[in-house]
Formats: C-alpha cells, structure tokens, sequence
C-alpha cells in the first residue's frame, strides 16, 4: 500500500467516524470497531488491517444514510 492510497483510507475512515458520531450522538460503535483491531485512532491501524476496518466502518455508515 503506498503512502497516497493509506492517506485516502485514513481520510475515508475519519470522513465515515464524524458521520457516524453525529448521527449517533457518541463514539460507541466506531470505539468498538477500532478496538478490534487494537487502536483508538485510525492512523494507528496497520496496513494489513486497514481495508477490513475501512469496510467495517463503512457498513455502519452506509446503515445510517
């Protein structure tokens, strides 16, 4: 993964938390799902878990539009 495309995934994953933060009125879930992978920040996720957490995220996201 180059530095650009981690970058887009970081920026998509952050752009998806403020949504979902806002519409849900705390940072439960998105505490959740990036517990799973052992971080509290999306630029602390690893390369190799990156994808999974963007689609997690994403999915929730999606739910609530």
């Amino acid at each position: 993964m180059t530095l650009d495309e981690r970058a887009s995934y970081i920026a998509s994953i952050e752009d998806s938390i403020s949504f979902i933060v806002s519409q849900q009125g705390n940072s439960d879930t998105v505490d959740f799902i990036l517990g799973k992978y052992g971080v509290s920040y999306p630029d602390e996720l690893r390369d190799s878990d990156l994808m999974d957490a963007f689609s997690e995220i994403y999915a929730v996201d999606a739910d609530l539009r």
